[in-house]
């Protein structure tokens, strides 16, 4: 698990290649959720696209609510909380209340928010004493090529090297990503070349 929780500090810091490890530890923190307990998320809705695809992808039995606003998912100036609780329930909100400030936190074992939050947003969520852990990605990990509801996701290896990607976008059936990789390295335009082809 990514947070530490020997570590005396409530809000600790984190930054990522790309969303694998962050998915896993999600996985890791929501299968030792006991009953009423929660895990909460505070992303941008571009980011949040991602993440809820991956989700459903890798955790089995989770489960968005009928109920949850996911049209909020289609617009990058918004700003989401996505909730899990410990029976999968998966429930999609806008992160500010009325006043502006972030939905309170307080029945969240571990929140996640994504660096581009302010501190004065994370000191409200960590005055209620529970964990938090903040998230960010290594510079061009998340790129847009091609419009503004296309996510692209590059893979690289240790020297930096680009092999493959991953392209998520919304379409009339909801949902649609698309993955490639190749053992050879990948330049900017092998990989616009592909996403055209593949009619991203």
């Amino acid at each position: 698990m990514i947070y530490n929780y020997k570590s005396d500090e409530t809000v600790q810091d984190v930054i990522l290649e790309c969303f694998c490890p962050l998915i896993e530890d999600i996985a890791d923190e929501y299968s030792t959720l006991r009953r009423y307990e929660d895990l909460s998320i505070y992303t941008p809705s571009y980011i949040a696209r991602e993440l809820i695809g991956r989700i459903l992808e890798e955790i089995e039995d989770v489960w968005v609510h009928t109920e949850s606003h996911t049209d909020l998912l289609y617009n990058d100036e918004n700003e989401v909380v996505i909730t899990i609780a410990n029976d999968g329930m998966i429930f999609i909100e806008v992160a500010r209340g009325k006043n502006g400030q972030l939905k309170d936190n307080s029945d969240c074992t571990l929140t996640y928010v994504y660096d581009g939050f302010s501190k004065k947003d994370i000191d409200i969520l960590s005055a209620s004493g529970e964990s938090i852990l903040v998230f960010g990605f290594e510079e061009d990990e998340i790129e847009d090529d091609t419009d503004e509801d296309t996510l692209v996701e590059y893979s690289q290896d240790k020297d930096g090297d680009t092999h493959g990607f991953t392209v998520s976008k919304p379409d009339d059936n909801g949902y649609s990503s698309f993955s490639f990789y190749s053992s050879e390295e990948l330049t900017k335009e092998d990989i616009n070349t592909l996403l055209k082809r593949f009619g991203f």
